[in-house]
């Protein structure tokens, strides 16, 4: 099945208005034969994203965009011999009749009251069609019946001939770029008849165009009237995800103890499925965050001196705490980014184990063997604390990232002064709540704020020895220019654009599962996501039918509404306003939307998953980071070309290749310049191994022992032994 491109021309049916009403009427001989049913489902064609209707079984109709894309036979095909819908091609318009009705009426059935039930219909004008490249195969008796009803021709053998020419123009460009063809204007219709406009509850918002439009121009049009059919789950009972209760103190958590800011200014915390203002926090000063720094500069001297089996004791009794409190914490985080509660369990989880790693790798640090390398002189080598770390932690993943962080620093022996993000500060102020009477105070410091203030204070302080951020690629270089005045150490973990290539011999089911998951978990809000599929051009085409079924039954809805529930809303508006307008310009720029495309019916953040298919090299939506619940589709020819076009990105955080060739599989991933490569999988973590990337996604680790390493600093002892 070949994709429709900018030089079909395409039929718009208004299915909302057809869904609203219960009603559709269906074109018949003169108007006569104009059965009504009660019902109306919305089913998307999985080869054009394009919502299709389906009457009750005894007249299974069709009503498509893609008036000549398989001429409504190669989509649904278990349905063709038994029912066959008819899609009647004349000069100018096209009209689905009743398939009973088609067949005793042949090339006639396009006439006065078909017009008028065209027009009641939504059907738009048609100058010129095209038959898809399957749209037919040779012996099959059915399709020819279909085209012979469809052609406004008698014989069955002529509409065989006209078909087949038009597949022979079609097979002569290359790559199957479309051919336009001017099909016989019907006898009962001159291409001049005047379509009566339809009634306005039933009218369309797209029957008015002309019939020059070209299929990139009506997408666009198609997509803004609603091309996304995904609905929201709302919780059915209204029992609150969290009570007053369960909120941490609306106050900055410095040297042990819960207090309030030297300002009187708050920032409200906004449930993004809801948009409404469930708690509020101090903003922040610069007085504030050094008040914070000196309390762990006065902390660092007595962590530092604590024994590892110390240290990692504290850190055990840390994840228990957390462990004992998952329910509380993951319902904190739902509430405040809107995640679905599997998502939220899932952090609390990878936080607990993260805790668990580092007191035990604490333990068992290694380093070179002490020896003599210089003659009589003994060398030692120690690792010791940097001393305090700033923290800048992100939105997207509030108790988790701040855990990755955390952890280690506390492991390796450091203070620290933790800026959580403005807008999801919830679950880490929890956190220093629940586990303030396991630490001495000003070893664990929380400043809420903004970055431009806080954050900004934070790197620039003098007595910040490291500041470590996980964050966007603006805060990143800000951070580092901000700490470039004190020489200070940074670590940083930035965005990602994840490249899936996918060659002919993977597994293209288990590739599109995996992305269902990769490319949508925390609702693509995620940095390793897998948002980038880089596809060979033989097996595009079922790639993307199979991740399109794939995520069409993405469950999108609130936190409460079912354990099932895939996808949430962005963290906030701004962010919403920033992942719709990537879709609303690949749109304009004639990226096809293979499912989803747009914002979602409110209240509330939320975009339905969306697959932009066709994406061309270069193309915005294939180069920036979404950081949404979007996955681009390129192709490529060969090799060469998948590992240019993959590393043609300015991040490098991670990628996957999907292949069953072994040495394939090898060599890819080594010429793959990102800072992970999985293997026939994605977005797969564990806490032994260490996380973060290659240029514009930073420095630094994040997890395993190479993190250890980062908080802390090396140090050389040489004795002189000689005697």
């Amino acid at each position: 099945m070949r994709f429709l491109d900018e030089h079909d021309v395409c039929a718009v049916f208004d299915l909302d208005t057809a869904i609203a009403s219960q009603r559709a009427a269906f074109v018949g001989n003169a108007g006569t034969s104009r059965p009504t049913v009660n019902a109306v489902v919305a089913v998307p064609d999985p080869h054009t994203g394009v919502p299709l209707a389906f009457m009750d079984g005894s007249a299974l109709t069709m009503l498509r965009t893609a008036a000549a894309s398989a001429i409504a036979v190669g989509s649904f095909e278990r349905h063709r011999c038994e029912i066959g819908p008819d899609i009647l091609l004349a000069s100018r318009h096209v009209v689905v009749d009743h398939e009973q009705t088609a067949r005793q009426n042949r090339g006639s059935i396009v006439s006065a009251g078909a017009q008028a039930g065209a027009a009641e219909l939504g059907i738009v004008e048609l100058g010129r069609v095209l038959i898809g490249d399957e749209a037919g195969r040779d012996g099959d008796d059915d399709t020819v019946t279909y085209l012979s009803a469809g052609l406004g021709v008698q014989d069955a053998g002529a509409a065989w001939s006209v078909y087949r020419q038009a597949r022979q123009a079609r097979q002569a460009e290359a790559r199957g770029v479309g051919r336009s063809v001017d099909w016989p204007a019907t006898p009962a219709m001159s291409p001049d008849v005047t379509v009566p406009r339809a009634p306005p509850s039933l009218r369309p918002a797209l029957i008015r165009h002309s019939p020059a439009t070209s299929l990139k121009e009506l997408l666009i049009m198609t997509t803004a009237a609603g091309l996304t059919t995904v609905t929201i789950r709302r919780a059915a009972d209204a029992t609150p995800l969290i009570t007053e209760a369960d909120l941490p103190p609306d106050r900055h958590f410095v040297d042990g103890t819960f207090v309030e800011g030297s300002a009187d200014r708050v920032i409200d915390v906004v449930d993004p499925c809801t948009e409404s203002v469930i708690a509020r926090i101090p903003e922040g000063t610069a007085e504030d965050l050094d008040r914070a720094v000196a309390a762990a500069v006065a902390a660092k001297g007595q962590w530092a001196r604590l024994l590892p089996k110390e240290r990692s004791e504290l850190l055990h009794a840390i994840a228990d705490r957390l462990a004992a409190n998952t329910e509380l914490l993951s319902r904190l985080e739902s509430a405040n980014t809107g995640k679905p509660l599997a998502v939220s369990t899932d952090d609390v989880g990878q936080a607990v184990d993260t805790f668990r790693f580092m007191a035990g790798a604490v333990r068992a640090t290694t380093s070179m063997a002490a020896g003599d390398y210089a003659e009589n002189h003994l060398s030692l080598i120690l690792r010791e604390p940097l001393g305090v770390i700033g923290v800048v932690t992100p939105w997207n993943y509030p108790l988790l990232m701040a855990a990755w962080k955390i952890a280690p620093i506390l492991a390796a022996g450091n203070t620290l002064v933790n800026k959580p993000s403005e807008q999801t500060p919830l679950t880490t102020v929890k956190f220093a709540e629940l586990v303030a009477d396991l630490l001495p105070p000003g070893v664990l410091n929380v400043v809420n704020g903004y970055g431009a203030v806080v954050g900004a204070r934070l790197a620039e302080h003098p007595d910040v020895h490291m500041i470590a951020l996980t964050g966007s690629v603006a805060s990143g270089r800000a951070v580092a220019r901000a700490a470039a005045d004190s020489l200070k150490r940074v670590h940083l973990e930035l965005g990602g654009k994840a490249p899936v290539v996918i060659f002919p011999d993977a597994d293209l089911a288990a590739a599109a599962s995996s992305l269902r998951v990769a490319g949508f978990w925390n609702s693509g809000q995620e940095c390793g996501a897998a948002c980038r599929a880089l596809v060979h051009e033989s097996v595009a085409a079922k790639f993307v039918e199979q991740l399109v079924g794939e995520v069409r039954e993405v469950v999108v809805g609130e936190p409460l509404a079912g354990e099932d529930v895939e996808v949430g809303p962005m963290v906030s508006k701004a962010h919403f306003d920033r992942v719709t307008g990537y879709l609303e310009r690949a749109k304009k720029e004639g990226v096809r939307v293979a499912t989803g495309g747009g914002a979602l019916d409110g209240p509330g953040y939320f975009v339905a998953p969306t697959v932009l298919a066709d994406v061309p090299e270069g193309a915005e939506a294939a180069h920036e980071e979404i950081f949404g619940p979007v996955i681009t589709v390129e192709t490529f020819t060969d090799e060469d070309e998948a590992v240019r076009r993959a590393n043609d990105v300015p991040l490098g955080l991670s990628a996957s290749v999907w292949t069953e060739n072994a040495r394939r599989s090898h060599d890819i991933a080594g010429r793959l310049d990102f800072g992970t490569v999985w293997v026939n999988s994605h977005l797969v973590l564990a806490s032994e191994v260490p996380w973060g990337g290659f240029k514009g996604s930073g420095y630094g680790r994040d997890l395993s022992i190479y993190a250890l390493d980062d908080y802390s600093r090396t140090k050389h002892i040489m004795h002189n032994h000689g005697r």
